[in-house]
């Protein structure tokens, strides 16, 4: 199956890009879907791989989250930190986790 990304002549945005900023934004659609479901939030976790690791996204993600109150620190963001946002509305939080050891500890409780 090919799959192709139309962009107009002029643009410099790839496929690729255009890829991170629907997967940033389906992210804050579920976000706010569920903040709305339970009437707001206090916090919000970014974990795993993606989430942990990816302070692009985690950006491009609590700026279309503005609404709710978010506001993120940018240079925490950038240098990693466990707790991210500016100090102003809900915490937003970095926090590393060890995805493999969870599943495999899982695992073993099935076993």
């Amino acid at each position: 199956m090919a799959v192709t990304c139309a962009t107009p002549a002029n643009s410099t945005t790839t496929c690729s890009q255009l890829a991170v900023e629907l997967f940033a934004v389906r992210i804050a659609q579920s976000i706010a879907a569920m903040a709305t479901g339970i009437g707001g939030l206090d916090h919000v976790v970014f974990s795993g791989g993606i989430g942990h690791r990816a302070p692009i996204l985690r950006a491009r993600i609590v700026a279309r989250l503005g609404w709710l109150g978010l506001t993120l620190a940018p240079d925490d963001n950038d240098a990693g930190a466990v707790r991210i946002d500016s100090g102003i509305g809900p915490a937003i939080w970095n926090v590393a986790i060890d995805e493999e050891r969870e599943l495999a500890e899982s695992a073993v409780t099935w076993l």
